[in-house]
């Protein structure tokens, strides 16, 4: 398996503990990257370990005002993201 490496312009803000902004490259989108603790969906890894997938990716859909509070105008695109490297990764993919 061959893994693209796309450069990443901003860096990530932190909202509260496991919940980030990611800026897209080009400064148009906002993700949000939210690990869910509670996350009940996951795999089994080949050495029998269960692997949560407890990562969220998130789209701003809102206006010019990002409201961290509500959800409301937050889209998921991605509920099952393993770590927050994926999550990034999958955010630059969508951008």
């Amino acid at each position: 398996m061959t893994t693209e490496t796309i450069e990443r312009k901003y860096v990530l803000t932190k909202i509260a503990r496991g919940d980030w902004m990611l800026p897209s490259n080009d400064g148009r989108t906002i993700f949000r990257l939210y690990h869910d603790p509670e996350a009940l969906a996951g795999e089994t890894t080949d050495g029998g370990e269960m692997r949560r997938a407890a990562w969220t990716l998130w789209r701003w859909t809102g206006g010019h005002v990002v409201d961290t509070w509500s959800w409301s105008e937050w889209e998921l695109l991605d509920g099952s993201l393993y770590t927050r490297t994926e999550a990034i990764r999958e955010a630059l993919r969508l951008s």
